[in-house]
């Protein structure tokens, strides 16, 4: 009888503006098996938030956005997608604008 497939770990891309505690069950869930999956990027718009301090022990690269930077909620949104997305998957699911 054959093996089911396994399947790469989800890469995830968390984001967070608070001290990290959902993060932080997230980050024991993967260390406990009970997630198959690996954080590649967390996106805070506070740098003074505690979940990029937990990011950073772990070596997961983190990055600020500040929504006031863009001229509208969804300019933020695209702009943080099109960080992400080459960290998060192998295609690139945004038309060019």
């Amino acid at each position: 009888m054959s093996q089911p497939a396994t399947r790469p770990p989800l890469r995830l891309a968390v984001f967070a503006s608070g001290g990290g505690t959902n993060f932080q069950a997230i980050l024991d869930a993967i260390e406990a098996g009970r997630l198959p999956a690996r954080v590649v990027l967390c996106v805070s718009d506070r740098p003074t938030a505690g979940a990029l301090e937990r990011t950073r022990r772990h070596g997961i690269p983190t990055a600020v956005l500040a929504p006031k930077d863009y001229p509208s909620p969804e300019a933020s949104a695209r702009h943080c997608s099109r960080c992400s997305a080459p960290m998060t998957s192998s295609w690139w699911p945004w038309p060019a604008t």
